[in-house]
């Protein structure tokens, strides 16, 4: 009796130790399988999953990896992924994004006995990077001479000269290119030349049609120019793109107002008190398309071309149009509507 008791103990002792072995192998086959996963998703290379998948996913990685060359190789998968998402905060993805490259630099630098790929990704990393420093000063530098210089560059193709391996890098994008002819459109327009900064905008929003910013800012240089359909046309696009920015409509309704429209331009204004309170362009917009609004309809036999804004009325040389009025907290300057009988 003993002998089968020992026996069936043997035979559990077995069956539970093939059941921590069964669950080991799985659990291990689990964790591969889930690791390969995060493998394909950070890679993203067949486009298949959502840039905001594969940031998520790279992230997990890079948290895990022991090898420096993987790790490497990952953060430069997540550059690639935040540069894809410069539309949607451009100085918060922008600074991610360097910052992963110049990190995939410096984890894995370019040494002997490294392999092609690790060598073409480290040098990919520290020119992407540097590229990004270039497209800084094109945008944000306050050295006019400076801008106008590192946006040329990228325009014209002479990047390589960053690239000593010839592999190429994230400037070879259309958004890049498009990024650097706003950066131009910007310094035009703060030189007061809204000929020449329409071109570049248009330039840009060639390469890429994406970027709401780039038909705000070419609408506010079509408002300088007094081309005000324009102007609206290009805030239609742009409203459709991002349609929760107040100074969009701020800008539209400015537009309406000198086309005489001032029943549209006072909806676009309330709009923009409805998405914020707190904007007093918004506020003070909305008061001075009702005004003009009421003006009008006491002068109802004048011309439509009469009741648009008159020569006198210099609104449009008491704001300016620029980058700060599409980040947060952004507007424009104080008394826009102030003054010259804009009221």
């Amino acid at each position: 009796m003993r002998s089968w008791r020992r026996l069936g103990r043997r035979y559990h002792s077995a069956i539970v130790s093939a059941v921590i072995v069964l669950g080991a192998i799985s659990s291990s086959s689990l964790a591969k399988s889930e690791n390969e996963l995060l493998e394909k998703v950070c890679d993203n290379s067949d486009q298949r999953y959502s840039v905001d998948q594969q940031i998520a996913s790279c992230t997990d990685l890079i948290a895990s990896d022991q090898d420096k060359v993987v790790k490497a190789e990952h953060l430069f998968d997540r550059g690639v992924a935040f540069s894809n998402k410069l539309q949607d905060d451009f100085k918060e993805y922008f600074e991610k994004a360097t910052s992963d490259f110049r990190s995939a630099f410096e984890v894995n630098p370019p040494h002997d006995g490294m392999g092609p790929k690790e060598k073409i990704i480290a040098q990919m990393s520290k020119y992407n990077a540097d590229s990004f420093t270039v497209l800084d000063d094109c945008l944000n530098n306050s050295d006019r001479d400076r801008r106008k210089l590192s946006c040329s560059k990228i325009v014209e193709g002479r990047m390589q000269e960053l690239d000593s391996e010839g592999v190429g890098g994230i400037h070879d994008s259309p958004w890049f290119k498009a990024l650097a002819y706003k950066g131009l459109g910007l310094l035009y327009s703060d030189k007061k030349e809204f000929d020449r900064a329409v071109d570049d905008y248009s330039q840009s929003i060639t390469l890429f049609d994406g970027e709401w910013t780039t038909y705000a800012l070419r609408s506010g240089a079509y408002l300088k120019m007094h081309k005000y359909e324009l102007a609206i046309s290009d805030l239609n696009k742009a409203i459709r793109l991002e349609p929760h920015s107040a100074n969009l409509y701020v800008l539209r309704c400015v537009a309406f107002g000198y086309e005489g429209r001032y029943k549209r331009a006072l909806s676009d204004c309330e709009e923009a008190v409805r998405i914020d309170p707190n904007d007093r362009n918004a506020e003070e917009g909305r008061q001075w398309a009702h005004d003009r609004m009421v003006a009008s309809r006491s002068r109802s036999t004048t011309s439509r071309q009469q009741r648009s804004a008159s020569p006198g009325c210099s609104l449009t040389d008491t704001f300016a149009v620029g980058p700060w009025m599409f980040r947060n907290g952004g507007g424009m300057i104080t008394g826009m509507w102030a003054g010259n009988g804009c009221h």
